[in-house]
Order: structure tokens, then C-alpha cells, then sequence
């Protein structure tokens, strides 16, 4: 699938596309918006305590390359991994909640997103 072409789906070599994963989630990394954790620690569930906060979970997470060249994250939010009580949608319910509850008493925080 890609952006530009809608539902077609365009495949590429296993090697390839290996790479191309691979940069994009260095720059992920390198942007500080996703850290890289032990995949032993995920399925033993003995995460480090700084990752064991409030709820915090995994989710897994693909690309969709992007008409520009660069690659386009998409994870799984309401994935739970095997040893974890909540999944990523479950443990932000409640911030989720509290977020529309201050919108609805003041829409301008909104900004330029329909309330």
C-alpha cells in the first residue's frame, strides 16, 4: 500500500525493504519519538523499571512508504503483547477522557481541530 495510490500494493525485494525499515526506524530513534528496548525483556516481561511506569506497553509498529520517499509509521495502539495487562489505547483512555472534558469546556484549545 502507499499513500499516493491508495490500497495498491507495490512489493519489494526482502533485503531491501529490510534496509529501508531499518532507516526509518533509526530516525524514529534518533528523533527521540521511539526508544529500543530488549525484545527478551517484551516477552519475559521484565521490562526496565524506567518503562514500568504507569501502564506503560509495546506496540508493534510497520511502514507505508510515502509518495515523497520517506516512510510513513504506522503502529498498533490497541495491540497487547503477551504478559501485559493494557494495551497502548487502554492505559491514554483516561488522559483521552480528560482531554475532551477540558475541550468541551473550552473549544478554542481546540485550535484548529473540530471538537
Amino acid at each position: 500500500e502507499g499513500s499516493r495510490c491508495g490500497i495498491t500494493v507495490f512489493y519489494f525485494r526482502k533485503p531491501l525493504w529490510a534496509k529501508i525499515c531499518l532507516n526509518g526506524l533509526k530516525k524514529l530513534v534518533e528523533s527521540r519519538i521511539l526508544r529500543a528496548i530488549n525484545p527478551a525483556n517484551v516477552e519475559k516481561n521484565k521490562m526496565p523499571e524506567k518503562y514500568t511506569g504507569e501502564r506503560r506497553s509495546v506496540s508493534k509498529l510497520r511502514f507505508v512508504p510515502k509518495s515523497t520517499g520517506s516512510l510513513r509509521p504506522i503502529m498498533n495502539l490497541s495491540f497487547k503483547a503477551r504478559g501485559q495487562r493494557y494495551s497502548t489505547n487502554q492505559s491514554l483512555g483516561n488522559i483521552f477522557q480528560a482531554l475532551k472534558f477540558e475541550i468541551k469546556q473550552n473549544p478554542s484549545l481546540a485550535g484548529c481541530g473540530i471538537p
